[in-house]
């Protein structure tokens, strides 16, 4: 991905504007908080383990967060940036995303 910035591109925001509802505020927001905890432009599997604990507290919330960062890790690099993110969970069903929506700071958070 490069070097991150402090704004989406243009593009990226409208994609995700289709996908998410959201408005380019909304996303730019969004984005800023994930750039202030993933300066580099991605989240880690460690990082991504936290998260999903904080969200699934109970049961082996570590081993299965492993298994769903590799499928949002498609390139394998060991990073996932915030569009991918965005793509990956607003494919989840909606009971989960309203979740994240109302604790939505943890998606970036370590």
């Amino acid at each position: 991905m490069g070097k991150s910035t402090s704004k989406l591109r243009p593009e990226v925001v409208m994609d995700l504007q289709k996908i998410t509802g959201y408005s380019t505020q909304e996303l730019q927001d969004k984005y800023t908080e994930f750039i202030k905890y993933h300066p580099n432009g991605k989240m880690t599997v460690e990082q991504f383990a936290l998260m999903y604990k904080s969200l699934f507290p109970d049961g082996d919330s570590e081993k299965f967060a492993h298994l769903v960062f590799s499928s949002f890790d498609q390139n394998r690099d060991g990073g996932v940036d915030f569009q991918r993110i965005l793509y990956v969970l607003f494919t989840l069903p909606v009971e989960v995303r309203l979740m994240i929506n109302y604790n939505g700071h943890l998606i970036f958070m370590t």
